[in-house]
């Protein structure tokens, strides 16, 4: 299963650097056409909402696996100084809070994806439904990835013994 979520990771890594790529040439393009050649892209802004959003829905994930998603540690590292267990409870209820996010994000992210299967952007004509459906991947990535965590962080290794580590 490692080896699944490490290809994942991989390639939600290769999607936000073309992503993010693509909304740095289109930002460069809608400059240069409005300032220099004084006109505008229609397409742009649009285009570049969309790629955000997706940029967005990957990341998160791509930060739960790196463990670098914004937190307040210091209230976990003077639990942790005074009790391992009682940091590992606040980590475990931080964690649940996530699975429940994510469990949100996909329900009403799938029932959205469905409800835009008829609509189109107004300025490209894209299908709503490619945008809509970043909800429900990324709260799915997102989940699989705090469950990797929850994993890790709850189930002892061969050299542990308990929670009081």
């Amino acid at each position: 299963m490692r080896k699944v979520l490490a290809i994942l990771d991989k390639l939600i890594l290769a999607l936000l650097i073309i992503i993010l790529s693509a909304m740095l040439v289109v930002g460069t393009m809608q400059v240069i056409w409005r300032y220099v050649l004084e006109e505008s892209l229609s397409w742009s802004e649009e285009l570049m909402r969309f790629l955000y959003v997706w940029a967005t829905m990957l990341g998160v994930g791509a930060a739960i696996r790196r463990k670098s998603m914004a937190c307040i540690d210091s209230f976990l590292d003077f639990i942790g100084t005074k009790s391992r267990f009682g940091q590992k409870v606040l980590h475990g209820i931080a964690m649940a809070v996530q699975i429940f996010v994510f469990g949100l994000l996909i329900f009403y992210g799938y029932q959205f994806t469905v409800r835009a299967m008829g609509q189109h952007s107004p300025a490209m004509g894209l299908a709503m439904f490619y945008v809509y459906a970043a909800f429900p991947l990324g709260g799915a990535i997102g989940m699989l990835y705090t469950l990797e965590e929850l994993y890790d962080t709850f189930i002892p290794k061969p050299n542990q013994t308990s929670l009081e580590g």
